[in-house]
């Protein structure tokens, strides 16, 4: 990455290496980067507490409000084809479905 570049994950904390991200904010190899996730969320190392070039959200980086609401439909459209005896249109592994509906 270069020295300008601002990383944001927003993926499964344990993509970054916690000492690798620590060192290169440090060195200022990055220079910033913003963390929506962590390993631990008890146990944030200190280190990044400290510096002033990361930036911390609660584990709500997607919250917005258009997303909730695109989320709350597709929850409500899975649930009303479940009930209605058809796969949920947001199946990923339908055979895994299929063979699961069978054994009910």
């Amino acid at each position: 990455m270069q020295r300008s570049a601002f990383l944001i994950n927003t993926a499964r904390a344990s993509i970054v290496g916690a000492e690798a991200l620590i060192a290169a904010l440090q060195r200022k190899t990055i220079a910033r980067v913003g963390l929506d996730l962590f390993a631990a969320e008890t146990d944030i190392d200190a280190r990044l507490l400290r510096l002033p070039n990361v930036v911390f959200t609660a584990y709500i980086g997607g919250a917005v409000r258009d997303l909730c609401d695109v989320m709350a439909h597709i929850v409500v459209d899975n649930i009303v084809a479940i009930l209605d005896g058809e796969q949920a249109p947001n199946c990923w592994n339908p055979a895994v479905y299929v063979r699961s509906w069978r054994a009910i």
